[in-house]
């Protein structure tokens, strides 16, 4: 499991909250972040923002609360036998 590290105001390489269980897309930060400021990465591979892209964000709390949700176009798997799950992990700004 990755250890989430922070210094001042950036967190980095927090693990996303969400079943990983090939169906569900959506997962949580810890706590709200700036739009923009994330790095998304899916099994250690930086993802593109944005609609047709490979994420998007959103605010859970309403417009105005900060960014705390991303939304997978495709869902991350759970893996059987020797081969581990996908892994989702993200580097922000908190608010």
């Amino acid at each position: 499991m990755a250890t989430l590290v922070a210094t001042k105001d950036r967190v980095y390489n927090e693990t996303l909250s969400g079943s990983i269980n090939g169906i569900n897309t959506t997962f949580t930060t810890s706590s709200a972040f700036v739009a923009s400021s994330e790095a998304v990465h899916f099994n250690g591979q930086r993802q593109e923002e944005g609609a047709g892209n490979d994420y998007v964000r959103s605010e859970s709390g309403g417009v105005g609360t900060g960014f705390d949700t991303i939304i997978f176009a495709v869902a991350p798997r759970s893996r059987s036998g020797s081969k581990p799950n996908d892994r989702v992990t993200v580097d922000y700004d908190s608010v």
